[in-house]
């Protein structure tokens, strides 16, 4: 199934791209590459459900039961808030070369921007990021995963993720 904004879903798979790297199923200037095109806006001709498999595959699932033709920012957002905790434990369980408490999706607040290092308050407690795909400043609500800033989001769509990720 066809990913409709590769730039999100990027976004949300890119840091999980260390552990495929290590495995060695991908090639670490391919994950640079992408990772620039989605920092800059650049236009992505990749297929990129090649290299994330788990996670197009999943979403296209998601995306049937919802009737929909393609992995839109709905599905993607449904399967990295939602679904993706639950691959990430079972994932684990059989892998056992990834942290899954960083591999997990939380919501947080921007408590401090200095220099290359972004505090946000979490679910799991104050974090440190050191990468963005966003520009932030104190007081936004984000998404981040594996101490990446994904994406801003509102203070009740914020809100709501923190009482599931307790």
């Amino acid at each position: 199934m066809q990913i409709k904004n590769k730039h999100l879903f990027l976004k949300y798979a890119l840091p999980c791209a260390s552990v495929l790297i290590k495995r060695g199923w991908v090639k670490k200037e391919i994950i640079d590459r992408l990772k620039e095109k989605v920092l800059s806006g650049e236009n992505i001709d990749e297929d990129v459900r090649c290299i994330f498999v788990v996670a197009s595959s999943l979403c296209s699932l998601i995306a049937k039961k919802m009737k929909k033709r393609k992995i839109d920012d709905d599905v993607i957002r449904k399967y990295f808030w939602y679904y993706h905790d639950e691959v990430v434990d079972n994932r684990y369980e059989k892998m056992r070369d990834f942290d899954p408490v960083l591999c997990k999706t939380y919501p947080g607040k921007i408590l401090e921007v200095r220099d290359q290092d972004i505090v946000v308050e979490t679910p799991r407690g104050r974090v440190t990021c050191r990468e963005s795909f966003e520009n932030v400043k104190p007081g936004d609500f984000v998404v981040i995963h594996y101490n990446y800033i994904i994406e801003k989001i509102d203070e009740q769509t914020a809100k709501n993720l923190w009482q599931k990720k307790k």
